[in-house]
């Protein structure tokens, strides 16, 4: 049998995802926490080509993207039964892919009209083998299908938001909140 030596950052990462999530009520699974590391270590090694984040460092990224991405979890897991859920200017991914990590069982369209962008998501995708999750290089305005989730993550104030997103979340709710954003 092979044996695997855990790095001293390996061990960091995952201790200060687990305990981030914990602060949110977010219990997360070991399939989870490898999928959510091995994004991360993912989305590290491409910044540096694609210039994704201003983050650099892969401790920040745990804490500024996962966590930051996870904070929904509970939200979504006490409200909303999903089965759709765009993610408009996803970027390298977030808060798309560890939302897809967390509700494998909801498909995951993530939008963003900076190509590289996307295919950074969907090599990424396709590496975790998510198959929740398709990638798609358009702008929202421009996209025919409705969702029963709209979200997104810094991409700009809500006031210009709203109106690219405005018809993109189906009339009939599943939830005990109506389908938006």
């Amino acid at each position: 049998t092979k044996s695997f030596r855990v790095s001293d950052l390996d061990k960091e990462l995952c201790q200060t995802l687990v305990a981030g999530a914990e602060k949110m009520s977010v219990t997360l699974q070991e399939a989870q926490i490898e999928n959510l590391l091995a994004y991360i270590r993912e989305f590290h090694k491409w910044n540096k080509a694609y210039n994704l984040s201003a983050v650099r460092d892969i401790r920040q990224m745990v804490v500024r993207h996962l966590l930051d991405s996870l904070s929904v979890v509970t939200f979504i897991k006490t409200h909303a039964t999903i089965n759709s859920i765009i993610d408009v200017g996803t970027g390298g991914g977030l808060p798309g892919i560890p939302l897809a990590i967390m509700f494998p069982e909801c498909e995951f369209v993530l939008l963003d009209s900076i190509g590289k962008k996307i295919k950074v998501v969907n090599e990424v995708a396709a590496a975790l083998g998510l198959k929740n999750v398709k990638g798609i290089h358009s702008r929202a305005e421009e996209i025919n299908q409705q969702f029963g989730f709209v979200i997104s993550r810094a991409v700009t104030q809500f006031d210009d938001f709203y109106p690219w997103v405005k018809g993109k979340f189906l009339k009939k709710s599943q939830n005990d909140l109506a389908n938006g954003i």
